[in-house]
């Protein structure tokens, strides 16, 4: 907390240092610099310091904080480079429907990534699993590690090892899976694994009775 107000408080100096700048040496990019650290301080205070150290750091559990990080962090750097077009492009309308054009293209021709980073939103704001869950997909069962925007990382388990033991093997699942696939989570609302023992009685070679 204490280091995030120390940077906020560098930021707002260095937006100050340069207004100061541009009012004796006015320049026309000096004063999209001002704009753009402004807009950073104020995006900073927002996201870094009232949401994550006052609404994050005061979430108890692990797996919701750790949902929240994620989800804040996406749209802080979200919302800082629609800031950044806004402050520097004079016409923004053209740009965005430039970048329009270009994203279409990029979804057709980078069908797989869009479809991750898709399926990673639909991880983080349906909450579908959090680090810690043990899930199943497309037949691989894991303990969650890590979810990023495009990927998930599981410990896997079983396989060869028996026991719901993990097999030390780390496997990467593609987060466009969740869009299409069956996802199983073994451990959202309840923290222990249910599993079957079997039990053998002693019989003898004849009856088939139990030994008395």
């Amino acid at each position: 907390m204490v280091r995030r107000l120390i940077n906020f408080g560098i930021l707002i100096l260095l937006g100050l240092s340069l207004w100061f700048a541009d009012q004796w040496f006015p320049e026309i990019y000096l004063k999209e610099a001002v704009n753009t650290v402004f807009a950073f301080a104020l995006v900073y205070l927002l996201f870094k310091i009232v949401l994550e150290d006052r609404f994050i750091g005061r979430i108890r559990d692990s797996r919701t904080r750790y949902f929240f990080n994620k989800l804040f962090t996406t749209v802080y750097f979200i919302v800082f480079g629609l800031l950044l077009l806004a402050i520097w492009v004079e016409d923004l309308q053209a740009v965005l429907v430039g970048f329009g054009l270009i994203a279409a293209g990029l979804t057709i021709a980078l069908q797989e990534v869009a479809k991750n980073f898709v399926g990673g939103l639909l991880i983080l704001i349906n909450n579908l699993y959090s680090v810690g869950d043990r899930i199943e997909i497309n037949s691989k069962l894991g303990d969650v590690i890590d979810i990023g925007m495009f990927s998930t990382t599981i410990m896997e388990t079983n396989e060869w090892i028996s026991g719901d033991q993990p097999t030390g093997r780390l496997s990467v699942i593609p987060n466009g899976q969740v869009l299409n696939s069956v996802v199983n989570n073994y451990t959202r609302d309840f923290n222990f694994i249910w599993e079957r023992s079997p039990s053998l009685s002693p019989t003898t070679a004849t009856g088939g009775r139990p030994n008395p």
